[in-house]
């Protein structure tokens, strides 16, 4: 995301910038009599609509818009983690992160390694979360990962994700990875 003030984001991105990007920039209209502020509203460069209600369409229909249909996510090519990379980085900080999301809901973190674990991928969702202000979940993706992608041949050749990681000492880690995630 552009921020015209800072856009190097060498202060980090605020929920101004969120806001810009979403509803157009901050803008004031000055009376050219007295130099009063006559009105203040949200002016060029809105990327969605002011409707809440239709913001989470909105944000999908403009992720789904900007990311090719060859880029698929469960692929080990990078082809996600580039076409992603493309994004402002608000967009591409939900569009790294929404797998995790799901792996979460569906499975553990280890186990999302398995079928997101494409490094560049990896790295994406990271930096994701970190940008969303989650920096405890990011540091407890990052050690899943060191854990979970040193044995992911292994764990595909014998076909037991869970014995594996048994089998090194390693199930238990991720088991309090995976309930620490859900209390940040």
């Amino acid at each position: 995301m552009y921020n015209n003030l800072d856009p190097l984001h060498i202060f980090g991105t605020e929920d101004l910038d969120f806001i810009a990007a979403m509803y157009g920039e901050p803008t004031v209209l000055l009376s050219q009599n007295t130099g009063d502020v006559v009105d203040s509203f949200h002016g060029r460069n809105q990327s969605l609509r002011e409707d809440d209600e239709d913001l989470p369409k909105e944000i999908f229909s403009k992720l789904s818009s900007s990311i090719s249909a060859l880029a698929d996510p469960y692929s080990d090519d990078g082809s996600y983690a580039s076409a992603i990379h493309q994004l402002p980085i608000g967009l591409r900080s939900m569009a790294a992160t929404h797998h995790l999301d799901v792996s979460l809901t569906l499975d553990d973190i280890g186990w999302h390694f398995l079928n997101f674990g494409e490094l560049n991928f990896v790295r994406e969702t990271e930096s994701g979360l970190h940008e969303l202000g989650l920096g405890d979940i990011a540091d407890w993706f990052a050690e899943a990962f060191d854990i979970v992608n040193p044995l992911r041949r292994e764990i595909e050749s014998c076909g037991d994700y869970y014995e594996c990681l048994k089998r090194h000492g390693r199930m238990e880690r991720i088991s309090e990875l995976t309930n620490t995630e859900g209390q940040g």
